[in-house]
């Protein structure tokens, strides 16, 4: 697809026609899909009418309903490469509320405090004086590759702060919510409705032609297509994503080699506190030994 977009700069062609061109007859797998989390931010955040199409399928609200949407987390990509960004998409909506939305892909470890820490940093957004009755409600939303409670499948799971003994709620300004690309076969009415699961599908689709089927007649979705053909597309932004995804890679790798690396030196150390207290009763059972035998030795003295 790049030499094609390249090819039509150099003959005069405008870019967006050779672009509309290219995705429509792009075929095969797609290099990066939705679900790579930087691919999210960078469409979320080249694209408002994307994100408040989003936003609107997880909140349940009517287009009309979503005034403003203001992006908090902007991010430099070529940063990426030289440090761990968490590609979350968080925004400030109607002035009103706080919604933090994030993609991940493996059954990451610690992703439960992860998400409590996250929607924590999310809630926490008064300034020095500010009175408590300024806060804004605020949600995380984690799109899911894999089952966070296998147990209790879920396609769009909501969870709230509610007391143990009688179900009252606490607040309903303090909310995670989980939406599982794997249970799409459970998704209830209200979330055919809302458009939940057309989202999903999207995220889920790994061939330009799926794309495209989901997109016929959909112009956020054309949208969002649109954005993920050009990322894909333009060398730099390529680049980009590939060496983000290596750099994934080479994080987990490296966490996990950490994470055993610290298993052994607490087995070692356990090792070594057993050996210390047996090399201690050894010692003291010598010292015992010593003791009698210095005994014996007198009364032999005394008897000679």
């Amino acid at each position: 697809m790049k030499d094609a977009l390249e090819a039509g700069r150099v003959s005069g062609i405008r870019y967006d026609d050779c672009l509309s061109r290219q995705l429509a007859g792009a075929s095969g797998t797609i290099e990066t899909s939705l679900k790579n989390d930087m691919m999210f931010h960078m469409v979320m955040s080249k694209s408002k009418r994307a994100l408040k199409g989003l936003i609107c399928a997880l909140k349940g609200l009517r287009e009309e309903e979503v005034k403003t949407v203001k992006l908090l987390t902007p991010v430099d990509y070529n940063e990426v490469l030289s440090k761990h960004i968490v590609m979350d998409v968080r925004v400030e909506l109607n002035n009103a509320e706080y919604l933090d939305i994030e993609v991940q892909i493996g059954n990451q470890k610690g992703w439960i405090p992860r998400s409590l820490l996250y929607l924590g940093r999310t809630f926490d957004h008064l300034q020095s004086g500010d009175d408590y009755d300024k806060t804004k409600p605020a949600t995380h939303v984690g799109i899911m590759d894999f089952d966070l409670f296998p147990s209790h499948p879920e396609f769009y799971a909501k969870y709230l702060m509610i007391n143990i003994r009688n179900g009252n709620v606490y607040s309903p300004d303090f909310a995670l919510n989980v939406l599982s690309l794997k249970q799409i076969e459970l998704a209830t009415e209200e979330d055919h409705r809302n458009g939940l699961v057309q989202w999903a599908k999207l995220f889920l689709a790994g061939t330009w032609e799926e794309l495209r089927h989901l997109s016929e007649g959909n112009p956020v979705f054309m949208e969002v297509t649109e954005k993920m053909a050009k990322a894909n597309a333009e060398l730099k932004q390529r680049v980009l994503l590939e060496m983000h995804e290596r750099y994934l890679h080479d994080y987990a790798t490296a966490k996990g080699a950490l994470e055993r690396a610290e298993k052994e030196l607490r087995r070692q150390k356990r090792e070594n506190r057993k050996q210390a207290k047996e090399i201690k009763l050894i010692a003291q059972d010598n010292e015992q030994k010593t003791l009698e035998i210095e005994r014996l030795r007198a009364e032999l003295a005394k008897l000679s």
